[in-house]
């Protein structure tokens, strides 16, 4: 099922990577792989949550990298991180609509 962004959707609320994302002359494959292994991780509430292990184990890297395309994909506009809400260490990660997504090529933040 797609839902209004043209993301696939499971019955969780996950889904895969918006086509655009792929497409992306601006991301590396690995932070394109990155992203969608993020979205992997988003719950019911469109929350998501990661640890760094958890996703160096998805992808087969070391923690390092997963930092270092953290970085990227924050510093290219793609996510934020922000300190968690709940008390509990680590950061949420937040999907920012980003002008590939958009015809008009502006930017807008989303939960």
């Amino acid at each position: 099922m797609l839902n209004e962004h043209n993301i696939v959707v499971t019955k969780t609320g996950q889904g895969s990577a918006p086509a655009e994302i792929w497409q992306c002359s601006e991301l590396t494959w690995f932070e394109k792989a990155l992203y969608n292994c993020l979205r992997g991780f988003l719950g019911r509430d469109k929350r998501c949550f990661p640890n760094n292990a958890s996703l160096a184990r998805r992808l087969g890297v070391e923690k390092c990298s997963i930092r270092r395309s953290m970085i990227q994909l924050e510093m290219k506009e793609f996510i934020y991180r922000v300190p968690r809400q709940d008390g509990k260490s680590g950061r949420e990660i937040i999907f920012r609509w980003h002008a590939i997504f958009d015809s008009d090529g502006d930017a807008h933040e989303t939960r």
